[in-house]
């Protein structure tokens, strides 16, 4: 049983500091019981991290850092025994535990009328950031299918709520304001995870401008802003993986996804939003596949496929679960989005396995140093720079030719 610990005492004495840990118990029946909160003391050798992945750029000793956890620990069942502790926990802290209990609570609701623990393993991770019930394999099967920022509570679920709330209250000052309030009240829901506060600050930087007047052709100053926020609460952030990966997926969408759409806008509908999603996924793509490769040696080779229904399938759960959620005190109606919920979850789920399981799916065993990543972010870099001039040229001869 693996679970993070706030170590506040050491052979009776109270710390100074809380010490994060990361706690792997041999359990017995009796210890799996444990919940989130509860107290226990123990016999164990506190120990520096290790680095596990030494196929791979990952830097697991430097990410344990980032995220504030200084020591492991690997404790035996008979040395080991639940107790009250008397939680000396920062406000900080404090707020988030509370969360996470409340989320626990609704996973534990869902899991009463859910049967299928995959379902309902998809459904915590992607509704309320609990990613303690997905197995390995299906971990595994969304990375090779290029779908495993899905699973993550990032920039594109926030996105999705942002939009819901923006419905639900007017444009005016007021309404943004709420709209803001509402977004870091489902933050804290989710229990304050990374990925979901770099969104989160990001949106709320976005909506500030806009109550301005100045959110017009300022995304990157937007973006720079949030990255200048988030670097000066926590420094640590820019060597996590999930901070470079998200700001540089956004740079590249600022970048790319303009001009690829611009490049052939269908008259019909529905293919239209099918090229724009396309071009989005590949906009991404450009900024984050380097990192990917960099870092865990993989790239998903049909992640436009992929994304052409995660997205929409991600956005219908997301609305689904919040419908859910509101409409509560209505169980009948509450129940039913739920199950409309897990319906598209299944759905989504059976695709990804498939892409995951055809030929060429991912390519793994990637593995290039940092001079090696450096040079690549040059090259498109270069290219992009580039490209526009030899486009004028190309439109020069053959102007020329006509004339």
């Amino acid at each position: 049983m693996r679970f993070d610990a706030v170590l506040t005492k050491i052979e009776g004495r109270k710390l100074k500091r809380n010490i994060h840990t990361k706690v792997t118990l041999f359990t017995d029946s009796v210890n799996r019981e444990l919940r989130l909160g509860d107290g226990f003391e123990g016999c164990s050798l506190l120990k520096n991290h290790n680095n596990y992945f030494n196929k791979s750029n990952f830097d697991y000793e430097r990410w344990t850092r980032v995220h504030d956890f200084l020591a492991t620990t690997f404790v035996e069942s008979y040395k080991f025994r639940s107790t009250t502790v008397g939680m000396s926990l920062s406000l900080g802290e404090e707020i988030k535990l509370k969360a996470m209990k409340i989320r626990q609570r609704l996973v534990e609701g869902i899991g009463s009328e859910i049967s299928d623990r995959e379902t309902l393993a998809l459904l915590a991770a992607m509704s309320l950031g609990d990613k303690t019930l997905l197995g390995k394999n299906t971990k595994d099967e969304f990375s090779q299918s290029g779908a495993s920022h899905v699973l993550a509570l990032s920039g594109l679920h926030m996105s999705i709520i942002f939009a819901v709330l923006l419905l639900l209250f007017s444009n005016s000052f007021v309404g943004r304001i709420l709209c803001i309030l509402s977004l870091w009240f489902f933050v804290v829901l989710f229990g304050m995870p990374s990925s979901s506060v770099r969104a989160a600050t990001m949106l709320s930087i976005y909506a500030f401008g806009s109550i301005l007047h100045r959110s017009k052709k300022q995304n990157i100053h937007t973006l720079a802003l949030s990255a200048f926020v988030i670097l000066l609460f926590n420094p640590l952030s820019l060597w996590d993986v999930g901070f470079q990966m998200s700001f540089i997926a956004i740079l590249s969408i600022f970048i790319y996804y303009k001009p690829f759409y611009d490049r052939f806008k269908p008259n019909f509908k529905p293919l239209r939003w099918l090229y724009a999603s396309v071009c989005l996924s590949m906009a991404a793509q450009i900024g984050t596949a380097p990192l990917v490769a960099y870092y865990f040696g993989r790239f998903s080779c049909y992640f436009i496929l992929t994304n052409i229904f995660v997205i929409p399938c991600t956005t219908a759960i997301l609305y689904f679960m919040m419908l859910a959620l509101v409409l509560l005190p209505i169980k009948v109606i509450s129940l039913f989005m739920l199950s409309a919920g897990a319906y598209v979850v299944k759905l989504m789920y059976e695709m990804v396995k498939w892409v995951a399981q055809l030929p060429g799916s991912s390519i793994d065993g990637i593995h290039i140093n940092s001079v090696q990543l450096i040079a690549i972010y040059l090259v498109i870099i270069s290219i992009t720079y580039l490209f526009p001039y030899y486009i004028k040229v190309r439109d020069l001869r053959s102007l020329r030719k006509d004339t």
